[in-house]
């Protein structure tokens, strides 16, 4: 079994007209750089931790060309991602108006859940070839109290949050799509909200007997700590309380800003857009459990 750093980074906003993606491909270049100098100096083998807004306005053609920066950089294998509020809508061109686009979500969807799968192989195949991974699906309805997803009403695409289990290594990862529950004006386009049944799912973890000595860890979108009217997750206060004393690492983005905080049991990072901030947070597993955070700048 070896060691893992878990590389933290968000916001990388891929956009659709390639011409404009000079600036995030060679973050992407050099976090490939990174990533080699890394592995073949320490035993260690990197997980790459992307907390949403892969693209810039919830289009087919950004995720595509996500997926040919990842191969092109040999960085495919070790993805783990959740969405973000512009993988899933884009705000229209009329004031208060906000286009969901069905389409590009199950698209989204489904590059998760292959990527999701690929990185389950690279554990078993890099880190760990005994290793026993569980991938979990949680469709969620995306009705909340009378209330919808910023998707339409006549959707059929649920918010999926997912989970890996890596017995093993005793580490489970809980992926959340945190966009909003009751967007209906642009004004609040980019407010989050976990919703009711992922916090329930969010809440078992934490105190699911089954889960007890585990490395927990977290991924969404939303910033649960900043309190800005605009960009605010709506039930942070709960999901805050439930994290505190339970997750060791809960990642997010969003805000495009560098920060972090000590938790009760573990870490709080908000990472910057990887799009031209190159400052990325570091998770090091060792094989008996112990993690060390740490952050650095990509060079």
């Amino acid at each position: 079994m070896k060691p893992i750093i878990l590389i933290h980074i968000s916001d990388p906003h891929i956009d659709a007209n390639d011409n404009k993606n000079k600036s995030v491909r060679e973050s992407f270049s050099m976090l490939e750089k990174f990533i080699e100098e890394k592995e073949r100096t320490t035993d260690n083998r990197c997980i790459i931790l992307i907390t949403g807004d892969i693209g810039n306005n919830a289009k087919a053609e950004e995720l595509n060309l996500f997926s040919k920066i990842l191969e092109e950089h040999h960085i495919a294998d070790r993805v783990i991602m959740v969405p973000g509020n512009h993988d899933s809508c884009r705000v229209g061109n009329e004031v208060g108006i906000i286009t969901f686009d069905e389409e590009s979500v199950r698209h989204y969807q489904t590059l998760q859940a292959t990527l999701l799968n690929r990185c389950r192989q690279f554990i078993i195949t890099a880190i760990d070839n005994e290793a026993k991974i569980d991938m979990i699906s949680k469709p969620c309805d995306p009705f909340i109290n009378g209330k919808f997803l910023f998707w339409n009403k006549k959707s059929k695409a649920k918010c999926t949050p997912r989970i890996l289990e890596y017995h093993n290594h005793k580490i489970v990862f809980v992926l959340l799509d945190s966009n909003p529950q009751n967007v209906t004006l642009s004004i609040n386009f980019a407010q989050g909200e976990i919703g009711k049944k992922q916090m329930k799912l969010v809440k078992d973890i934490a105190t699911n007997p089954k889960y007890k000595g585990w490395i927990k860890i977290a991924l969404l979108h939303h910033h649960p700590i900043y309190n800005n009217y605009f960009l605010k997750l709506q039930d942070a206060d709960e999901f805050l309380k439930i994290i505190w004393d339970t997750f060791s690492v809960v990642c997010f983005g969003h805000k495009h800003a560098a920060n972090i905080w000590s938790s009760h049991d573990g870490f709080l990072t908000s990472a910057p857009s990887h799009q031209n901030n190159r400052y990325m947070y570091l998770y090091s597993i060792s094989p008996d459990n112990t993690i060390t955070q740490s952050g650095t700048n990509l060079t």
